[in-house]
C-alpha cells in the first residue's frame, strides 16, 4: 500500500543520515617507520586537515606520536585533531 511505501521511504532516509557513505571518508596507510611527521603530511595531503605541522604538533604534545599503529585507516572528513588521533593510535 501507499502507506507501507511512504514508512519504507522515510525508514531509508533516516539511515541515509546515521551512515556515512564512503565519500565521508578518507583512507590513510601508515607504513612501518612513519614517523609522526609523515603521518601528519599524509593526513594533510588528503585533505583532512589544514596544516600538517599543526597536527603534527598536537599529536606531540598530547603523547601520541608515540603510538601510532601500523595500518589502514578510514577517517571520516569531518575529523578534528583528536579524532584522528585516537584513529590512528587505535585508542577510543
Amino acid at each position: 500500500t501507499e502507506m507501507e511505501y511512504k514508512t519504507f521511504d522515510l525508514r531509508q532516509n533516516m539511515l541515509k543520515k546515521y551512515r556515512k557513505s564512503s565519500d565521508d571518508f578518507v583512507t590513510i596507510r601508515v607504513i612501518r617507520g612513519d614517523s609522526s611527521v609523515s603521518v601528519s603530511r599524509r593526513v594533510f595531503e588528503a585533505g583532512l586537515v589544514e596544516s600538517a605541522v599543526e597536527l603534527d604538533r598536537y599529536l606531540c604534545q598530547n603523547g601520541y606520536d608515540k603510538s601510532i599503529s601500523v595500518g589502514e585507516y578510514k577517517i571520516p572528513k569531518d575529523s578534528d585533531f583528536d579524532d584522528i588521533a585516537k584513529i590512528i593510535t587505535r585508542r577510543k
